[in-house]
């Protein structure tokens, strides 16, 4: 879907010159969120509509948190699903909210930002793993748990 690639090319965009590691933010991040989503939507045998508003979440997931970027920016992707931007608003965590309750919060949303956010713990417990950050990876590992659980 042209939606995704869009979606990409606005990540990118936005998130130019961040960096994760050695990689950039988009490669070393927002790409294996977005791989591991559409892994588990796909897994999950959603339909194909469904697994691409997935991926153009978990692509996008960050950028209003993390840049300039406007829902009004991602509401501007021509053919881009009206769910993208909801999905990426639910994902964006408030600084006043406390993390259980963003957790809560994004679980309300549905399948796509549960699915979504499971990815990104994934990859966040992954990088705390290679880096030799245990107590970090220990938020993740608790974020899969209840995401996972929140799936069933």
């Amino acid at each position: 879907m042209d939606f995704v690639q869009r979606a990409y090319n606005l990540a990118e965009t936005f998130h130019e010159g961040q960096k994760y590691g050695e990689l950039s933010y988009l490669d070393g991040h927002l790409v294996p969120v977005s791989i591991t989503a559409k892994m588990i939507a796909e897994g999950l045998k959603l339909p194909e509509e469904r697994v691409a508003i997935i991926e153009a979440i978990a692509l996008l997931h960050n950028a209003v948190e993390d840049t300039s970027c406007t829902l009004s920016n991602i509401n501007d992707i021509e053919g881009c699903p009206s769910e993208v931007a909801a999905g990426v608003w639910t994902l964006t965590k408030d600084a006043q909210m406390s993390y259980s309750c963003y957790l809560d919060f994004v679980v309300q949303g549905g399948f796509d930002t549960i699915i979504v956010k499971l990815a990104d713990s994934i990859c966040n417990y992954r990088a705390c793993l290679i880096d030799g950050n245990l107590k970090r990876s220990l938020k993740y590992s608790r974020n899969i748990y209840y995401l996972n659980t929140a799936l069933e």
